[in-house]
């Protein structure tokens, strides 16, 4: 595999775990309050079926550049898709056209990691390797503010339901919690593991978050203070999301290049198994069994009711929430044909369209026609 995973070389490489790596990391975006009172309403996913789907694609070389998507974000207003990758540039693209209509430059330049919009959709943050933040206004490509404090690579960026909160993530095993409105630094929070990824709840004063320590935490990020942790695990937890009610946190078990010891030592059940952690139970309630390979990243529909999983195994999987099982007979793998992995996924607000970023720098958009 000629892909691999740069954010946990930091941490194991003196462990020989690793000899290269490169990551893929998708935030998950804050949930806004019409989409909360959306999931609680009557809805019906679509089944994302041969005949009721229309694919869109925009090139690796649209933007100048056919390095990997790492992250993806959609607006509030579903018009545009911001992508994040290693090319070291913010795209920010207009989903109908599939054209490019702005460009940000972190400087010095740096690859992006991460990236999260707002819940009111003003405001973009993006994370870098080097361990900086930056908040931007996508539209006028204004950098706003540069976040600094971290002493290791910014994995994980995600907005507060409000919008008024930044939390970062990072190797140096830190969660900083950051004002949006003035970019000042609000709070801190000491972990024991290297940050792979982190969610806020959509319901509450949770923030979750996971990575090489093997275990979730929940912690209140008003207080920083640890609720409590999710169990540990045989593997890295690497993808986690919100159900948009509150009720339940998803986890995918993934870590690291397929050729070290340490990866061919874990139970394939650990590797290519998806979690669904059920909060108010404090108990596991379904587990998502399918890929044959480390899972990449997830995605929850704003319902609740559809889960996206992609992986090493070059798939992407579409499952039922309340059964656990793969949703059949989907269209999805017919445009997948390229043979290349899948690093990022993000769902349209409306939940009626998904996009995928790819390790070629392509980016695939489904849009249901039902």
């Amino acid at each position: 595999m000629a892909l691999y995973r740069i954010a946990l070389i930091t941490f194991l490489s003196s462990l020989s775990y690793y000899s290269a790596s490169i990551i893929s990391q998708s935030s998950t975006p804050a949930f806004t309050a019409s989409m909360v009172r959306a999931a609680a309403e009557p809805a019906t996913d679509p089944t994302w079926q041969s005949g009721t789907v229309d694919y869109l694609e925009i090139p690796a070389n649209v933007g100048g550049d056919s390095s990997p998507i790492r992250s993806l974000a959609f607006t509030p207003d579903s018009q545009f898709l911001v992508s994040g990758g290693v090319d070291k540039t913010i795209k920010i693209w207009n989903v109908e056209t599939r054209s490019l209509v702005q460009t940000l430059r972190p400087s010095p330049a740096q690859e992006v990691v991460t990236v999260a919009l707002s819940s009111d959709g003003q405001t973009l943050a993006s994370g870098s390797i080097d361990g900086t933040v930056r908040l931007w206004n996508w539209k006028t490509g204004k950098l706003l503010h540069t976040l600094s404090g971290h002493s290791s690579i910014v994995t994980s960026v995600a907005f507060s339901p409000n919008g008024q909160t930044l939390a970062s993530g990072s190797g140096d095993k830190m969660i900083y919690l950051w004002k949006v409105g003035d970019g000042s630094l609000d709070q801190t929070i000491a972990t024991q593991q290297f940050i792979q990824t982190l969610a806020f709840s959509p319901t509450d004063n949770m923030l979750a978050s996971a990575g090489v320590g093997m275990s979730v935490d929940l912690w209140d990020w008003t207080t920083g203070n640890l609720v409590r942790s999710l169990g540990r695990y045989k593997s890295v937890i690497y993808a986690i999301a919100f159900s948009p009610d509150g009720r339940s946190l998803v986890f995918s078990p993934d870590a690291c290049s397929p050729d070290s010891d340490y990866c061919k030592n874990l139970p394939a059940t650990d590797k290519n198994t998806l979690r669904l952690w059920n909060l108010q139970g404090r108990q596991i309630g379904k587990t998502f069994t399918g890929h044959t390979d480390y899972i990449d990243d997830v995605a929850l529909s704003p319902s609740g009711q559809t889960l996206l999983s992609g992986s090493l195994d070059k798939t992407v999987k579409v499952w039922n929430v309340s059964t656990g099982a793969i949703v059949p007979g989907t269209a999805i793998q017919e445009y997948l044909k390229d043979n290349r992995r899948i690093l990022a996924i993000a769902y349209r607000p409306d939940g009626k369209a998904f996009a995928l970023g790819s390790g070629d720098g392509s980016i695939k958009i489904f849009i249901s026609k039902e």
